[in-house]
């Protein structure tokens, strides 16, 4: 039995602003007060005052809302003889309902579903409002979404992470082994990926801090290079090809690292939705400057705008193209010292990855 305070609020009590409601429970003859509040701050268990999120204070309002008298928790009867409501009541009233109904949204976790190469079928990253009851409350989270199919979908290398932190989200989960997942993007199983390309490493040889890391993609992000679907995607895929291997410990560990990273420091660039709605679709109120889903029609920017953001972007495209240039002068050293017949994979390895630069290159002007 969950070792409960035998405070009985008094008329003296100061009632705290998010006040639920206060319940008289009984249990095992005795009688117990639990005034309930939705701010996790004001409780107070030495006075009887609990959050709602606790185990206790969920047990009774999942049956109070649901017009039941009566719980067991711990193979322990409860009885609640009566309730009074405070002025949180009703939002807590109608969270409840909104979210322990059985018409949730769908949400696909996949093994390893690869949008990388093949980003124009509609795929981005959205903030999801999910209802996590463990947690008793929504909380926001960065899914893949697929207007055209109104689908959302998770990888499995973030979804487990979040469910050991919140719990199970109150969804309709669909699981799948399908590593493809319908989309092609076996090209970037390829060593030389277009995030390598454009300096990313976790390798210790090549010195990048974390913090080096992430303002690189920070402004792969910012000048348009890559989507942060696409860097989110890519970094899922690396975790689910080398998690479990030795001697990929340490770049598991930053992979992990910049995944967070990029899932939760571009949330004003994302269209918010919430699982719940009525129509399916994400709801545009992000601020992502590029060519934006909704109608297919680029975002109106006005000449402001255009004064403040182009010369930032222009100054990214500069520092990533001479980064590109100099790792492509590099590439033709190496190439010119991997002479004889020994190095003629190493060669060829060499030109290709010459060839991609080139090809960014070429897009950036």
């Amino acid at each position: 039995m969950p070792n409960i305070n035998s405070y009985r609020i008094s008329t003296e009590t100061r009632i705290p602003s998010s006040a639920v409601l206060l319940a008289s429970i009984r249990v095992n003859g005795e009688h117990y007060d639990i005034l309930i509040v939705s701010d996790d701050a004001q409780q107070c268990s030495d006075n009887g005052i609990y959050w709602k999120g606790r185990t206790l204070s969920k047990f009774v309002l999942d049956a109070h809302f649901s017009g039941n008298n009566k719980f067991t928790l711990k193979e322990t009867e409860y009885i609640i003889d009566s309730v009074k409501k405070y002025s949180k009541y009703s939002a807590a009233q109608r969270e409840w309902q909104k979210h322990n109904t059985p018409n949730s949204k769908e949400l696909y976790v996949f093994k390893q579903k690869g949008i990388y190469d093949n980003s124009n079928e509609g795929y981005e990253l959205v903030n999801a409002a999910m209802y996590f009851p463990k947690k008793m409350q929504s909380i926001t989270v960065p899914v893949y979404y697929k207007e055209s199919e109104a689908k959302y979908f998770m990888n499995e290398e973030s979804f487990v992470p979040l469910i050991k932190a919140n719990g199970w989200p109150n969804v309709n989960l669909h699981f799948s082994d399908d590593s493809h997942g319908g989309t092609c993007w076996t090209s970037s199983l390829n060593e030389q990926s277009k995030l390598k390309m454009l300096g990313y490493s976790v390798q210790q040889a090549n010195g990048m801090t974390d913090g080096e890391r992430q303002s690189l993609l920070r402004t792969i992000i910012e000048s348009e290079l890559m989507t942060d679907a696409e860097i989110a995607n890519h970094l899922e895929m690396l975790l689910h090809l080398n998690a479990g291997k030795p001697n990929f410990a340490n770049a598991c560990s930053y992979w992990r690292q910049d995944l967070e990273y990029v899932q939760t420091n571009f949330g004003d660039m994302r269209r918010q939705t919430c699982f719940y709605g009525t129509d399916g679709r994400a709801t545009s109120s992000g601020s992502r400057n590029r060519t934006h889903i909704e109608n297919n029609k680029p975002r109106n920017v006005t000449a402001s705008e255009r004064r403040t953001t182009q010369p930032a972007r222009n100054t990214a495209q500069i520092n990533m193209k001479n980064a590109l240039m100099k790792r492509r002068t590099d590439l033709y050293n190496d190439l010119q010292e991997a002479a004889g017949l020994f190095n003629v994979f190493k060669r060829k390895h060499i030109r290709r990855e010459i060839s991609e630069i080139e090809s960014e290159l070429n897009k950036l002007g």
